[in-house]
């Protein structure tokens, strides 16, 4: 998908056209295309790639994949304060990095980028942090949701640096896209306004884990779902965090540092509340996810086996992870919608667990 559409947009075609996007795979007409709903920034980032074979673009893509991962797994044992190196054996068992390389996903580099502008912010150095985040959701836009946690911690810096950045992205993009291919970008948004089928990526699908799919699977409007309850959804408990974490603030100005937790909670929250969410999006939480589990192992093993044993069900219990492949291979028909909900409620779960623990620390740390 990658490679076809920086292809197309380098011989100024269409890539949002899925059947001009194939026509762009001569060297491999047999690979399997799919739409492609990112901006046309990251066919800029990825231009060098469109020279390439397709074999030999996904053998870079996954050498770089696999060195975006170990900086994740660094970062997130420096937040969490970990150093033994099982904690890194342990990252990559718990968290989706095996599914994220095999489908070569762009969290393995957008990931560890906002663990680090999140870092930069601790450190009050706002606007250079809002300037990463800024460009990565240019180049995934699905993740923009994420920018409302700068809200929470009123850090203006930030969402300033946030603009800065993703307009940085776009104008450096045009001189490689142009803005017709902008245009066509634009339009083929507006087809998620119902229910994503006319793009070719219909939030029905039972690997979608997102709010949406699973109140589309429920039998509820996917136009409804998708423009008013993921959205009010997440505006309310943004809202209500806003206000919940007033007293944490010195003043409604000033901005204030809000826990690991409170970073993984939204991590989650941000992409669940949009019209998609798969496993590989569970990688922003890495560091909170370990956090947590190095929290309780130090307070009590038993307690903190029993976190980790947690994590992995609601990880790996997702349709198309290790568990579900294995669980086909042995011949037991295990449909994907049998498990979408479950794996969707258990996220939720998760969710609410964090948001929990972001408020006993705050509320620790303030007394």
């Amino acid at each position: 998908m990658f490679h076809a559409a920086a292809r197309a947009v380098a011989a100024s075609d269409n890539p949002y056209d899925v059947e001009r996007l194939r026509s762009h795979e001569v060297d491999a007409p047999d690979a399997t295309v799919h739409p492609f709903p990112y901006t046309p920034a990251i066919t800029a980032v990825l231009r060098p790639f469109s020279l390439l074979s397709l074999e030999s673009a996904q053998r870079i893509w996954l050498l770089l994949s696999i060195v975006g991962v170990a900086v994740l797994v660094m970062l997130s044992m420096k937040v969490a304060n970990v150093t033994s190196p099982w904690w890194a054996v342990g990252i990559t068992l718990l968290m989706p990095v095996q599914f994220t390389l095999v489908s070569g996903q762009l969290e393995a580099f957008l990931a560890p980028a906002i663990l680090y502008a999140w870092m930069l912010s601790r450190n009050d150095k706002n606007f250079v942090a809002g300037v990463i985040i800024g460009a990565a959701i240019v180049l995934k836009h699905a993740f923009a949701p994420f920018l409302l946690l700068f809200v929470i911690e009123r850090r203006w810096g930030v969402l300033a640096g946030i603009a800065a950045g993703a307009a940085g992205m776009v104008v450096l993009s045009l001189p490689f896209t142009g803005i017709e291919v902008w245009q066509q970008w634009f339009a083929f948004t507006r087809g998620f306004g119902s229910s994503g089928a006319s793009t070719g990526l219909d939030v029905s699908v039972p690997f979608n884990l997102s709010l949406v799919g699973v109140l589309s699977s429920l039998g509820v409007d996917p136009g409804i779902a998708i423009r008013v309850i993921a959205p009010t959804v997440f505006l309310a408990v943004v809202v209500i965090l806003f206000l919940r974490f007033r007293p944490f603030a010195v003043s409604p100005l000033r901005p204030f540092a809000t826990s690991l937790s409170m970073f993984g909670a939204i991590a989650l929250l941000a992409p669940f509340c949009m019209p998609y969410f798969w496993p590989h999006h569970e990688l922003y939480a890495t560091a909170a996810l370990i956090g947590l589990c190095a929290t309780a192992l130090e307070q009590n093993k038993s307690r903190g086996f029993k976190v980790i044993l947690a994590l992995v069900v609601v990880v790996q219990s997702a349709p198309g992870m290790l568990p579900h492949r294995i669980i086909q291979k042995l011949g037991v028909a295990l449909q994907p919608e049998m498990l979408r909900i479950p794996a969707s409620m258990l996220i939720v779960a998760c969710i609410g667990f964090l948001l929990w623990s972001a408020f006993d620390q705050q509320r620790t740390h303030r007394t």
